[in-house]
């Protein structure tokens, strides 16, 4: 632990703080805690930056301090809190206002107001209260983060209360707060002194964006609760460098939307007020579908043409909403730079409040522990054995990599690492209600109740088909509902079908889930590896694969923290790793000529009966050659049945280069599987895909 030279505090006081306990400096960064000079003397100067210093601590604080005192004081008078809340009102304005522009005395006199109300000694505990009940809360979580919170308000308390107590003048000269010449006078109010602007001094800014009503009701609690937090996690994440500003879809000064509103209304709402905080690079959206709602897109391709829609976050990282699928199908939304890096925690249908504060804790927790990646453990369907083996081959830990059938639902207790820190899983999924585990080739393969018995914090990425699935699943009924209720940090999946590659030839989903796992070993957080890995996987689709590439870059989303970062044991979870120089306005498409390409269906079952006998016959004539050449292919490598041809594509690049394309589809036990076949204009096979 490191302490300032000057006050002896923890440095990362400092951090919250951003002013010297001791003398009131203000703090530009972590630079300056050794380097700023302290005073001497009980100049106006001195005075003026304490005064600063706790005016904008209370602001900070003071959401915090209204949940946890209203927690405290329903226990103590139950009903009658209204009444205490009123007192606590005129308190902190008292105290504002005296900070801004009181003389010596008053402002002597609302410090003791504001700290006898509060109940706290010098040392920013409570005082001993006789009352169980409140001596019950004291020792919940609640209490005890009331009381952590008022450690460093009352050095600051204390160390003006003395210097005005030495001071010869009676007269301080008023701190200028930046909002004084607001005349409004539910500007002091204190229900709306919630800090929504960025402060400097932090390594990096986001927002925590969520509907507070709509969370309470999912988690079976109050509304204060939620909010209580909330914010006690932007305070423990503050220690760490990273300032969080909490948005509250319900009540803010913006526009209050409700959760049955569309997700377009919560895009807009956040983009005014992202072009007032500018600063965030990360967006922490707290709450499912029914909380703060994911985009449903057309899925426009219909790459498997049972998917009518796709649900996605990806419109929250660009702030784009009525032209996002038109930016998003013709390529444009890759090349516009990225406004913010997205991750969501998500909730199931038995989820309460602790299923928050658990999740909150352990990411907290994982920023002073370091979470270093020792482990991978991976299973793949046999058939995509070498794509997954290319996918993990730059991990630097230790991996196993099982393969199903060889490994299934029966014997994977027998080779399941609980320990492991990261876990890899390329099988198949399915979006049947009581389909809630991944399949190798033949059958089961992986379920939630494995995944719940990791006992480390971890990450996970899943290329199966629906494997992110959770609206309206309970915990045992979900992959990611099951990770993300027990150790897993940061979880990666699909909310539609994927495509992947059955060769070392990577592609489509393979592409998100390699570049994902090369980001997190190259020390790059969750959020902006999961936006780097839509850009990858755009950029390296070839134009025959167009479709493919940009339906995996928007059916992937993060569910977490986007702060959150793997790292080793020499790496702060914070800090810049030397290879690390990934900005938000480098996070953008290189293939600058990369366009959609032209795609025509071909209508190969009228052409096999021979009623399409007009000019097109060359091309017709092509195509049923070609056939049969990738029908041998497929039953010679895959046992899939040649009457399982459901569509041929005639595809062209604005490179005039033409690709056919088959789709089959084959049934094997409860495992669909549709194979994309590319070939060229002579019949030679490009590469294949095959469904998740």
């Amino acid at each position: 632990m490191n302490f300032c030279n000057h006050c002896g505090a923890d440095l990362r006081q400092h951090v919250r703080t951003r002013f010297c306990h001791n003398c009131g400096n203000h703090l530009e960064g972590l630079e300056n805690f050794t380097h700023h000079q302290e005073s001497k003397d009980n100049s106006s100067e001195v005075l003026r930056a304490l005064k600063g210093g706790i005016l904008n601590l209370l602001i900070e604080r003071i959401d915090q301090i209204k949940n946890t005192l209203r927690s405290a004081f329903k226990t103590r008078y139950s009903d009658s809190w209204a009444k205490e809340e009123d007192e606590l009102k005129k308190v902190v304005n008292l105290l504002i206002s005296e900070l801004k522009n009181g003389n010596n005395s008053d402002v002597l006199y609302a410090i003791g107001a504001f700290k006898t109300f509060l109940k706290v000694d010098a040392y920013g505990n409570f005082e001993k209260i006789s009352d169980t009940n409140l001596n019950s809360f004291l020792n919940s979580s609640n209490g005890r983060a009331y009381g952590h919170c008022y450690t460093e308000l009352i050095r600051l308390f204390n160390t003006l209360e003395n210097k005005l107590s030495d001071s010869s003048s009676n007269q301080i000269e008023s701190y200028n707060y930046e909002n004084e010449s607001n005349n409004n006078n539910d500007q002091s109010n204190f229900e709306i002194l919630r800090n929504q602007s960025f402060n400097n001094g932090y390594n990096s800014y986001g927002i925590i964006y969520t509907n507070l009503n709509a969370l309470a009701k999912r988690l079976n609690c109050g509304e204060e609760e939620v909010e209580s937090t909330i914010l006690n996690y932007i305070s423990q994440v503050e220690e760490y460098g990273h300032q969080y500003i909490l948005l509250d879809a319900g009540n803010n000064s913006y526009s209050n939307i409700d959760a049955d509103d569309g997700w377009k209304s919560y895009v807009e709402l956040l983009k005014d007020f992202q072009n007032d905080n500018s600063q965030a690079e990360y967006l922490f959206i707290v709450g499912g579908h029914d909380v703060v709602p994911m985009a449903i897109i057309d899925n426009e391709p219909r790459c498997y043409q049972d998917d009518l829609e796709i649900d996605t976050d990806m419109p929250y990282s660009y702030l784009k909403t009525d032209n996002f699928e038109l930016l998003l199908w013709n390529g444009n939304i890759f090349k516009e730079s990225l406004l913010l890096n997205v991750g969501r925690i998500p909730f199931a249908t038995d989820s309460d409040i602790y299923d928050l504060k658990n999740y909150l804790d352990r990411s907290s927790n994982s920023f002073l522990t370091n979470v270093q990646i020792n482990n991978c453990f991976g299973m793949t369907a046999l058939s995509w054995k070498s794509a997954s083996e290319k996918i993990i081959q730059n991990a630097n830990a230790q991996k196993i990599l099982h393969t199903s059938p060889q490994i299934d639902i029966n014997s994977v207790d027998n080779v399941y690492d609980e320990s492991a820190e990261l876990y890899y899983y390329n099988l198949h999924g399915s979006n049947a209600p009581n389909a809630s585990q991944f399949y190798g080739d033949n059958g089961g393969a992986v379920a939630p109740k494995h995944i719940a018995k990791a006992v480390n914090p971890n990450f996970f990425i899943t290329e199966a088909c629906y494997g992110a699935k959770f609206i309206d699943y309970n915990k045992q009924s979900s992959m990611l509902n099951s990770a993300l209720n027990n150790n897993t940090l940061a979880f990666v999946g699909s909310s539609r079908v994927a495509f992947g590659s059955c060769s070392s030839n990577i592609s489509s989903a393979d592409i998100v889930a390699k570049s994902f796992i090369d980001a997190l070993f190259d020390n790059i957080n969750c959020g902006m590896a999961l936006s780097k890995a839509r850009i990858d996987v755009f950029d390296a689709c070839p134009d025959e694969q167009y479709n493919y590439g940009v339906t995996s870059a928007v059916e992937f989303n993060l569910f977490g923290d986007p702060i959150l970062k793997a790292s080793d044991s020499s790496k702060s979870m914070f800090r810049k790793s030397s290879n690390n120089t990934l900005k938000n306005n480098s996070i953008k498409s290189k293939s600058y000529t990369k366009s959609k390409p032209e795609i025509k269906e071909i209508d190969f079952k009228n052409l096999e009966k021979g009623i399409l006998n007009d000019v097109r016959n060359l091309v017709n004539n092509e195509v049923l050659k070609i056939r049969k050449t990738v029908d041998s292919y497929l039953y010679q490598n895959f046992n899939v049945d040649k009457r399982g041809l459901q569509r041929v594509f005639l595809i062209k690049s604005k490179f005039g280069e033409e690709t056919f394309n088959y789709m089959y589809q084959n049934q094997n036990g409860n495992i669909q599987t549709t194979y994309s076949v590319f070939t060229d204009k002579r019949g030679k096979i490009k590469s294949i895909l095959t469904s998740k």
